[in-house]
């Protein structure tokens, strides 16, 4: 269940032959999506509901989907690979592209996914509808900028549905192209607060909206009173100095792992891209993963 091996030259073809490989995939195979899905930023995400509760809340927690589009958190989905951010083996996105057909495709995938009966038959499969169905509701949305452009026209309907267009939250880092129309509602979630909430760089948006909803009581959860809490965050932290590393391309990161798995066979690459950062190199988490993935499956194995 990998995008990277699904046909199609159009978004919408991709898309198509995407949805009927979920739909061919035996329903055993399926489990919960707060189950289904790891990493910081999960992590953290998945314990708001409870944190928001004790805050006054009645929340619902959803997730933006590059696989299945908008879903409950107690969908039931396949286990997959398929993801809305740029340069990733299994991207929505075929290739680079000049920035607007960039855009544009990022939003056709998600409007193509949302045409579809979703996993939980009756529920809403964009953010305007989750805005329809309650207009005086605050929706607090924790993304990258890719997930954000894919998202931006489904959010800027949304926005416009709601009773009040301040209370949609978008807690993301810096936004252009077709998504800077959001820059209004963005809250800005940028390096120097982890000083101030703690965690690891790939959970950050999570743990600032952790944060917020601990600072503002439901009825003041508004994206003004929100970037006014983050702007005294960041004005209280100490900026980390950012490790001096060199970066390395795919085929040096390939002979590290080789080398690294016939030493030891049933090593994580999370433990080898530590090591990886402790000798004074540098690779994003996700292309290391996919490296290392591409080892421990055989499709680079040991040289």
């Amino acid at each position: 269940m990998r995008l990277r091996d699904v046909d199609g030259h159009t978004v919408a073809a991709r898309a198509a032959a995407w949805w009927k490989r979920l739909d061919a995939t035996p329903k055993a195979a399926k489990v919960r999506a707060d189950e289904l899905y790891a990493g910081d930023h999960w992590a953290v995400a998945r314990d708001l509901n409870a944190t928001a509760r004790v805050r006054g809340w009645e929340p619902t927690l959803w997730v933006a989907s590059g696989g299945y589009g908008l879903v409950r958190h107690d969908a039931m989905l396949h286990p997959y690979s398929a993801t809305l951010t740029s340069g990733q083996a299994d991207s929505v996105l075929l290739a680079p592209r000049e920035e607007h057909d960039r855009d544009s495709s990022l939003v056709e995938w998600w409007y193509a996914l949302a045409d579809r009966i979703g996993p939980q038959k009756t529920a809403a499969r964009t953010i305007e509808k989750l805005a329809m169905d309650s207009r005086d509701s605050t929706l607090l949305v924790i993304a990258s900028p890719d997930y954000v452009t894919a998202l931006s026209d489904d959010l800027s309907s949304a926005r416009d549905a709601l009773d009040d267009p301040d209370r949609l939250v978008i807690v993301t880092s810096a936004l252009k192209g077709r998504a800077s129309r959001l820059n209004e509602n963005r809250v800005a979630s940028e390096a120097r607060l982890a000083d101030q909430v703690g965690g690891a760089m790939t959970g950050l948006h999570a743990r600032v909206a952790r944060m917020l909803i601990g600072k503002l009581a439901p009825g003041d959860f508004t994206a003004d009173r929100a970037r006014k809490v983050v702007a005294r965050a960041a004005a209280r932290a100490v900026v980390r100095p950012r490790p001096d590393r060199t970066a390395v391309s795919d085929a040096q990161v390939l002979t590290f792992v080789r080398k690294q798995i016939r030493r030891d066979a049933t090593v994580t690459h999370s433990r080898l891209l530590r090591e990886l950062r402790a000798a004074g190199l540098a690779c994003e988490q996700h292309r290391f993963r996919d490296l290392f993935r591409s080892v421990s499956e055989g499709r680079h194995g040991p040289a």
